[in-house]
Order: C-alpha cells, then structure tokens, then sequence
C-alpha cells in the first residue's frame, strides 16, 4: 500500500537492512482500548479527556526477534465531526523491548499533521491525524502506544466514532502487507459540560481626548457557547475619577433585551438582564467626557450570567491631555422612531470648550448608516461659525468643514434624513477637529426604523338574521394603526355570497377618507378604492343588502391594502337568511240554516313571519247548494287585498293582500243554502309572494228542514175551554162542603 510505504520511508525506517522474514506468518492486530484496559468505549463530559491505547498484538509473528515491526493508521470519525474539537497528545509505550537495536534509533510513535507526505494528494481532507508505531517484537507479543484525546468545553455533545483507516506490515523484501483493523473501533461519547461565563471587551473611541472632550466608549459581549443561550447577563463599569457620561449620552445600540444604565453626568455605565442565544454576541456604545487630566485606567465588574456564572473583566483606557481643547460635538434625531421612508430631523452640536481660546478650522464628517439617507429636499437648518454644511439630498453623508467657534461660543444645526430599510439605525460621527485643539471627540446616536403597518378592516351585519327577502346593514370599519404614517390608497372589495344582492335603493351611509365607495343597487359587490387614513385615524360606512336567498351566507372581503403598508387582512362576517313561511288561513261559518236561510262565513289570514308578505289570497268555490247571499253581507277587510263576493254567485276570492310581520286580518260575507243538506267547503291554498303556498281552509254548514210550531183547531179550542170550566166547578163544590 502507498499509503503505508511513503510513512515508513519518510521515517527511515525501510531502508533498514535488517527485518522480520518474509516467511513469517500470523498478523499484526491492531486495537484502540481504554488505557491500561479493555474498553472500547468511552463516555466524557465536554472540556474532559480520556487516555486510549493503540495496541498492536503481533500474534505468532513471535518475540525477541532481531527485525522490526510496525503500524501505520489514521484515525478517522463519523460526524458530528471532531475537527477543532478534540486534541490529539502523549507519546509513552508499553512493552518490551523498545530498543531499535538495528537503526540505532529509539521506538516511536510519530503523530503527524493531515496535510502531509502520507497523503500528497491531500485528498482525505477528514482533518485525521496519522499515528505510526515502530518496534523490535516485545516478549510479550504486544505493543502499546498511549494517547490522550481532550475535548474543549465547546465540543459539541454526540456520540464519536474512531476507528484505524490505514495500517502496513513490511518484510526484508521490502513487501508490504495490510494488518488486521477488525479490532480498531473506539466509541468516544460526549456530554454537554457545564455553560461557560460570556466574555467581555471595551474600547475607547480615541486614545487620547483633551480635557472636556469627549469619546465613544464601546461594550462587546458574547456568549461562547455555540448550543446554550446565556440569560441574565450584565456587568457594571465605574468610570475612573475624571470621566464621566456625557450629556446627553449617546448612547447607541442594544444588547440581548437586556437594561442598559448610563445616566448623563453620572460615573457608571451598567447593563442588566440581557439574554444572548448560542454563539451571539452585542455591542452598544455610550459617549464619556473628560472632566481632569491624566491617564484614565478603566475596567468593568465580571460579566456574569444564570447559566454560566461570573466570566472576566473588560479594561481600557484613554489619556486625557492638558492644553487647549479640542471642540465638543453631539448628536440627536428628533425621534425615536420613525416608519419606514419616514423622515425625521438629525440635530448636531459644537461648541468651544476653552474660555479664552477660538477655535477654528472645526469640522467632521458623518457618515449615515445604511438604510438612512439625508431627505430630499435635506431641510437644512442652522448654520455653524461660518463654516460648510454639506448634506447633499439623497447622499448617505453630513459634512461641516472650516467653522470657527470663539470661547465658550456653540451652534447647532440640523438635517433631515429619511430611512429606507427597517430596523436600528446606529449612527457616530468621526472625530470632531480644530486647528487649535486637534481631534476631539465622536457623537453618536441611534434611530429605529419601523415597517410601516397596513391598514386594517372589519365589517359586521347589523342582524344575525333576516327573512328571505328582507333587508340588513352592512358595516365595514378601516384604521391607520401607524401613529407617525398617514396611509394613501387605502381600498378592498367585498364579493357577496350568492343570495346576497346590495338593496335598492343602497342605503349608504359614511364616508371613508375621501375614498370612493361603489355600492351599485341590486349588484353583488361593494368597493372602496384612493381612500386616506391619516395616522392612528379610522372610518366606517355602511350599505344595506338583501337576502335573495335562504341559507348561512358567509362573507370575506378582499384583503385591504394601501401604497404605504401594503397587504393587510380580510374582514369576514355571516347573516343568515331564514326561510319565508306562507300566510296561514282559517275559515268558519255562523252556524246551520234551514233551506233558504242565511249566516255568516268568516276568514282569517295571519303573517306568521318577521318580514312582511305580499301578493296574498286565495278562492273559496262553494259547495252546490250554496251561494253568496243577496246583498252579500261583505265586512272587513284584509291588508289593501280585493275581495270578490258576488251576490247569488258560488265563490268567494281575495286578491294582492299585503300583511306586515306577525300581522293578520279578517273579513266575512253572508251565505244562503238553497239545498238541504251537509255542506262541507274548502278553499285552495293560500299563497303569497314571498312565502308561496300554504295551506286550504276548511269548514261545514248544515242546511235542513225545521218543524213549525204546532197549532189546535176551533173546536178543540172549545173543548178545552169546557173542560176547564168543569173542573173549576168541581173543585168550588169540595170548598163549600168542606
């Protein structure tokens, strides 16, 4: 094998006259176990180590012979990969003898790195680090070589796999033959160890600043461990006497969520609370002035954080030096937040520090962060000792050059800058300079740019539920949720469901921002379109509609939309059309009549429903031997309907009757039988409009024969008068006797 004879060669160890015979027989097993033992496994907490052997049982290869023996292997892993992980160290042997008698040299075991003579064409590229083993034959038929793998405290946890990958044997003919690997694999299982502690840095923003001048002070944490977030995380940083917060601030950036304290005029800068996930870090910035001369050494408390505990200390320090001094510079937006293309003022500040002492030749350069731009027209205000302000509109950069301020003198001007992508805006000035004060120190500032928000929408019936045929509202609600953004070409659609029709006429009623509201009677479609929301301002208008149809109609509109915030919602709300009943009817008549007598029949009509219904009536073709009376006797009446009763005809009728929600109406005419017998009448169907058909009505009269009253004849009157007188006279005689 190649592999195996350029190891060898490179060793000097081939070229040696004197070997084990090549009619040796029995192999060279090669083995990785736990130091001193048999293990092939292995389990270590990340940051920990463990001690391996490489043993090679030379088997009847025999011992105390004058050749050499040998092995040449990788140890190669399966994933997750070791790599940058686990360290590879120790070159002690076991066994007996270790002398090279032959070469003169001491037995060996040579770690060598991946790119190498023992793969030229460096196409392994499995970061493997190549073990070689060296040795007369040992009594005991055994060679062992111990190495130490350590893991760092970032090893990620996972189950690793080493195994040899390579291996020789020579002879004096110079032929080289593969060992046995079957025993090679080591099975290295690592746990995750305890969180490590964030770090911590600081800088100055200038080495050195002139007494009352100022500079950045910058902050960067991070949390070295690559799978564990770190919460709770802070330190505090006491300023050195001579240096304190500028005012303002300056402060710039953030940092986990966390509280940052930097109170201008105060001595302490301090964060608290702040939460960096795996591999994060952050930085923020605050502005210190100095108040005294000299050298100020300054260095923050330990970091600390829940998981990790307390870490370093971060030190740094500027000079503050003594003679005239440089000019002061700051910096403000005139917001904290603006939306995005939104714009908003960028205030700067210089002023003279010396009381006796001009300054000229004051200048610095801003350059604007990306996402930032100076707002066309630039809305320059202000001017600065008659020096040059640049702010070119639609340029990323502010310049003032060749100002001169005298002692104690300031000025201020202000740009307009406009943000066209979202997010923090984190911006610091160069230096501030002077010809007589040199460099000073930077302004910083920050601005957020938030995405502008669509609008959004909401509508709602004004009943749950109506008749079919019945009407509704529909109310339609649209708001800016922008506080700083007025909102243009606000618009939807609304499709109504079928059965749904816009009524007639629309009822609309509102307005929405100027916008157009298309509402056409009898369509099934509502729009608004070009309307406009001025910040945190709403609208609502309304339309009535119609239920065309019975059933559950389910209504989303479009979703509403604007130039500025784009897509917004839908808006979705229900009504249910409820099936129309027809009208319900009943009928009676006055009571029975002899042949050719008269009485009463009776109707009454009711609206069951909450909605009105039109179109009602019905006939009544009577039975043979009944007819309408003459005259016909017709009273009352039923909702503006036509009732025909004609005198001596078979039929009544009602026609077009109109009856509101839940209403009824009765009328009646005057019937003559002119047959005898049993009369049983019944109507059609009822019907209406909007209900259609109901049911018929029934009822029935009696025409019969009625017996005249019985009368006696003359003589029969006499005879009774006779009878009568004698018993009168009968009843006389029994007084008198008595």
């Amino acid at each position: 094998m190649t592999f195996g004879k350029q190891f060898w060669r490179a060793l000097g160890v081939v070229a040696l006259g004197a070997f084990i015979s090549a009619s040796a027989t029995g192999a060279v097993v090669t083995r990785l176990v736990t130091a001193g033992g048999a293990a092939t496994t292995a389990t270590i907490a990340a940051g920990g180590t463990v001690s391996i052997d490489v043993r090679l049982d030379v088997g009847a290869l025999g011992a105390g012979g004058t050749g050499l023996i040998g092995t040449a292997f990788r140890l190669s892993q399966t994933a997750p990969a070791l790599n940058g992980f686990i360290s590879i160290t120790g070159r002690s042997f076991t066994g007996s003898p270790f002398n090279d008698t032959t070469s003169g040299t001491s037995d060996a075991i040579v770690l060598v790195a991946p790119s190498n003579l023992l793969d030229p064409d460096n196409n392994d590229n499995l970061g493997r680090t190549t073990i070689g083993l060296v040795a007369t034959p040992p009594a005991a038929n055994t060679l062992a070589a111990n190495l130490t793998l350590t893991t760092s405290a970032t090893t990620p946890p996972g189950v690793y796999t080493l195994k040899p990958t390579a291996g020789v044997s020579f002879a004096t003919d110079d032929a080289f033959n593969d060992y046995d690997m079957s025993g090679g694999t080591f099975t290295l299982t690592v746990t995750a160890g305890a969180a490590l502690p964030p770090t911590i840095s600081k800088a100055f923003g200038a080495a050195s600043i002139p007494n009352a001048g100022s500079t950045s002070l910058t902050f960067t944490l991070t949390n070295p461990n690559a799978a564990s977030a770190l919460t709770g995380v802070g330190f505090t940083d006491t300023l050195p006497a001579g240096l304190v917060v500028s005012t303002p601030n300056g402060l710039a950036g953030t940092c986990g969520g966390g509280t940052i304290t930097a109170v201008a005029g105060s001595s302490s800068v301090s964060l608290a609370g702040a939460t960096l996930a795996g591999a994060a870090s952050c930085n923020f910035s605050v502005n210190v002035t100095a108040t005294t001369t000299g050298v100020k050494n300054n260095t923050t408390s330990a970091v600390t954080s829940v998981e990790g505990g307390n870490g370093g200390t971060a030190s740094a320090s500027v000079t503050v030096a003594a003679g005239t001094s440089p000019p002061t510079i700051a910096k403000s937006f005139g917001t904290a937040s603006i939306p995005l293309n939104g714009a908003t003022s960028l205030s700067f500040t210089i002023a003279n520090p010396n009381a006796a002492t001009a300054l000229t030749g004051i200048g610095f350069t801003d350059t604007l962060p990306a996402g930032l731009v100076v707002q066309t027209p630039n809305g320059l205000v202000g001017t600065c000792g008659g020096g040059t302000i640049t702010a070119v509109a639609a340029s990323g950069s502010i310049t003032l050059a060749g100002a001169t301020l005298a002692g104690s003198a300031s000025c201020n001007f202000s740009v307009n800058v406009k943000g066209t992508t979202v997010g923090p805006k984190n911006n610091t000035t160069t230096a501030v300079t002077s010809v007589e004060g040199g460099n000073g120190g930077t302004a910083s500032a920050s601005v957020t740019v938030a995405a502008i928000a669509p609008p959004t929408i909401a509508k709602a019936f004004g009943a749950a539920s109506i008749a079919n045929g019945a009407t509704t509202s529909l109310t339609f609600t649209l708001a800016n949720p922008n506080a700083a953004t007025t909102l243009t070409g606000v618009g939807f659609t609304d499709t109504l469901p079928a059965g749904l029709v816009v009524s007639t006429p629309n009822g609309l009623s509102g307005t929405c921002g100027g916008g157009t509201i298309t509402a056409v009677a009898g369509s099934g479609t509502i729009t608004l379109a070009a309307a406009s929301l001025a910040a945190s301002a709403s609208c609502n208008f309304s339309v009535n509609v119609t239920g065309a149809t019975s059933g559950v109609k389910n209504n989303t509109t479009t979703a509403v939309t604007s130039v500025e915030g784009g897509n917004g919602g839908t808006a979705s709300a229900s009504v249910t059309v409820a099936a129309i009943a027809p009208p319900t009817f009943s009928k009676a008549f006055g009571g029975t009549i002899p042949l050719n007598g008269a009485t009463t029949l009776s109707f009454t009509i009711a609206n069951p429903n909450g909605s009105s219904l039109t179109g009602i009536g019905f006939t009544d073709t009577f039975p043979a031997g009944l007819v309408v009376s003459t005259p016909n006797g017709l009273t009352g009446s039923c909702g503006g309907g036509t009732i025909t009763a004609v005198a001596g005809s078979g039929s009544v009728t009602l026609a077009g009757a109109t009856l509101a929600a839940n209403a009824s109406c009765t009328f009646s005419v005057s019937v003559t039988g002119n047959s005898l017998g049993t009369k049983v009448n019944t109507t059609s169907a009822i019907t209406s409009v909007e209900g259609g058909s109901g049911t018929t009505a029934t009822a029935t009269l009696i025409v019969g024969v009625i017996p005249p009253v019985p009368t006696l004849q003359q003589w029969a009157l006499w005879l009774l008068g006779l009878l009568m007188l004698i018993s009168a006279g009968v009843m006389l005689r029994s007084r008198q006797k008595a």
